[in-house]
C-alpha cells in the first residue's frame, strides 16, 4: 500500500493592508494643490457663479448652437494667458474667429507676409487646426503606433489630438517645455476616429476612440495642467 504524502503545515501570517500597499508601491496618497482658477469674465461669474475654470482639472462646456460656448472658449484662452499658463488650442470646428477672440481678451499678433499678403497669427499660445494636425500626422498609423512614408488618410482624427497632447506632456516631463499647459478643444465630436478615416466610413455613433484627457493638480508636481473642451448636443436621426 502506497504511503500517503505527509501534510505540509503552512504558517499563518498576519495580514496588514499597509504592508500590502507598501509591496505595491502605493503607500502614499498625494494631496492636490489648492484650487485655483483660469479666470473668465464677470458676465460668466454672474451667470454660472464660478470665477472661471478649475486649473488642474478637466472642464467641459456642453450645449446647443449659439449659447455662448465659443465665447467661453475664447475667454478661457485669454484667462490662461493672463495667469501665465500656455494655451494649447485645438480648433477642429474650422471657424475660429480671431476678432471675437481679441474682443474676449486673447492676446496675439498679426504677421503679414509682404510677398503674398497672407496673414498669420503669433503669440503666447500653440494653435492646431485641422490642416496642422493632418500635416503632422497624415502618415502616422495609430493602430500600430508607427510612422509611415505615405499618407494613410486625408482628414485629421481624434487620435492625432491625443498624440500631440502626449508629445507635449513628454516634453514637459523632460524639462524641454517649462510651461503650465492649458489644453482647449473646440469641439469634441467634430473628428472621426482613425479606423473610420482609413476605412472611409462614418461611424461616429458606434466607434469608440479613447483619449486620455490630461490634467494635473497634485501638490508634488511642479506643473499644473488643465483641459477645457466644448461639446455639442448631438441628435440621432433615424428613418422609420
Amino acid at each position: 500500500m502506497a504511503k500517503k504524502p505527509s501534510k505540509t503545515t503552512v504558517a499563518k501570517t498576519e495580514y496588514s493592508l499597509e504592508d500590502f500597499k507598501k509591496s505595491q508601491g502605493i503607500q502614499k496618497t498625494i494631496k492636490d494643490k489648492d484650487l485655483t482658477w483660469v479666470p473668465l469674465s464677470k458676465a460668466w461669474h454672474d451667470a454660472i457663479k464660478l470665477p472661471g475654470f478649475a486649473r488642474g482639472f478637466v472642464n467641459s462646456v456642453r450645449g446647443y448652437s449659439n449659447t455662448g460656448k465659443s465665447t467661453a472658449f475664447y475667454e478661457a484662452i485669454a484667462g490662461a494667458q493672463r495667469i501665465g499658463d500656455l494655451p494649447v488650442i485645438f480648433e477642429t470646428e474650422g471657424n475660429f474667429n480671431w476678432t471675437h477672440a481679441r474682443l474676449c481678451g486673447m492676446q496675439f499678433e498679426e504677421v503679414v507676409d509682404e510677398e503674398t499678403g497672407e496673414i498669420t497669427y503669433g503669440g503666447n499660445f500653440l494653435f492646431m487646426g485641422n490642416k496642422d494636425l493632418l500635416d503632422r500626422y497624415q502618415n502616422y498609423d495609430h493602430q500600430h503606433s508607427k510612422e509611415g512614408k505615405t499618407p494613410l488618410r486625408y482628414e485629421p482624427v481624434l487620435e492625432d489630438i491625443a498624440l500631440y497632447m502626449t508629445e507635449l506632456l513628454d516634453l514637459q516631463a523632460e524639462g524641454k517645455l517649462n510651461e503650465n499647459l492649458c489644453f482647449l478643444w473646440d469641439s469634441i465630436g467634430t473628428l472621426n476616429g482613425f479606423k473610420s478615416a482609413i476605412s472611409k466610413t462614418f461611424t461616429f455613433l458606434s466607434e469608440r476612440a479613447i483619449i486620455i484627457i490630461p490634467c494635473n493638480a497634485i501638490e508634488a508636481a511642479s506643473e499644473i495642467d488643465t483641459t477645457f473642451d466644448i461639446e455639442y448636443i448631438w441628435y440621432l436621426i433615424t428613418q422609420i
